[in-house]
Order: structure tokens, then sequence, then C-alpha cells
């Protein structure tokens, strides 16, 4: 939880104004946001780390196996939010772990969105794939909404509760894809794209 701190600069410091008031955050783990560049944007590690990786995850769903991605995907994520559950110490140290920790959610984000569509569209026919691909996408944003507001509830009484949430849905899910999903789809060989 976010606490308001408001620092007052002397007169000597701000030759424009007698005093001049400067507001930090200091989040719960006691790191100071403005004094510390290095942890502003923590919470948007998992989003850009999707984005960077989901291209290629999907290429490797296709060269090993769209549905052992994804599965992989979920145990991923679900490791990484049990990790950061954890995280009962304070300052830069933990701010640093949360971030390490965000990225591995990310990477088993990534894993699941790049091999979610694809495995749809090898389970579904022609004429059914529209409904079902739009129902994974309703999902997809109705799950960020929720998550979104969820949060915000959950970080009000304890922020660990944002990643406890995370870890039976995760572990549900891992669980159900293992038990349920077959490879249906072609797999073959090839390789990654890199640059030369």
């Amino acid at each position: 939880m976010r606490q308001r701190v408001v620092d007052v600069l002397p007169r000597e410091q701000d030759p424009h104004r007698r005093h001049h008031v400067v507001g930090k955050h200091v989040d719960g783990l006691g790191v100071d946001h403005c004094a510390a560049p290095q942890h502003q944007g923590r919470e948007r590690r998992l989003p850009q780390v999707i984005a960077v990786l989901v291209v290629s995850f999907g290429r490797v769903g296709d060269m090993f196996g769209r549905v052992k991605m994804y599965n992989l995907g979920f145990a991923v994520f679900t490791a990484g939010s049990l990790v950061a559950s954890l995280t009962y110490f304070g300052g830069p140290p933990a701010a640093l772990y949360l971030i390490v920790m965000r990225i591995i959610q990310g990477v088993g984000g990534a894993m699941i969105m790049a091999n979610s569509t694809a495995i749809i569209t090898d389970a579904f026919l022609e004429d059914e794939r529209g409904m079902a691909l739009g129902i994974n996408s309703v999902a997809a944003i109705a799950g960020t909404f929720i998550g979104l507001v969820a949060g915000g509830l959950l970080a009000a009484v304890d922020w660990h509760l944002n990643f406890y949430g995370s870890v039976p849905i995760g572990l549900f899910g891992t669980v159900w894809a293992y038990r349920s999903h077959r490879e249906i789809g072609t797999v073959g060989g090839g390789r990654l794209d890199w640059p030369d």
C-alpha cells in the first residue's frame, strides 16, 4: 500500500519560492520511487516481457508443440506468483526481487498468450473458429479488467494478496491444462529467426 510523503526544501535550494513541496511515494517495501528511478514502473514488467517474448514463444510452440509450451507457461507463471508472494523483506533488494519475479511471470504469460490462439485454431473447425477466438479474446480482456479491480481491492488490504490470489488460479489452470489438452496441431522442425 502506498503512502504519501511530503518533503519541504529550504529556501536556499529553491531561490524562486520560500518553500517547495516535493511529493514522493513510498510503497509497502519502503522504496522511495522518486529517489530510486530504477524501481519505477516495476508493475509494468509483466506486459513488457510478454510483448518482447510472445512472438518467439509462438515459434518455439510451432517447433516443439503448442500444448507443451502452453502448459509450461501456466506452470512458470504459477511458480513466479508463488515465489513473489513470499517477499517478506523490504527495501531495494525486495524491489529487485519482485522485478525478477514479475519477469518470470511475464515469461509464463508469454508462453500462454503465444500458444492459446494457435491451440484454438487447431482445435476448431473453420466455421466455429471465429466464435472460439472471440470468446478467448473477451475472456482475456475480462480477466485483465477483473485482475485490475481485484488487485486494487486486495492491495488495499495487503499487496501480497495479489500474488496469493494468482497461485490457486494458476494451480487450477496448470492441472487443467496438463489433464485436458492434447497436441493436435502439426509439430515441425525449423529454427528461431535470429538476426544475422
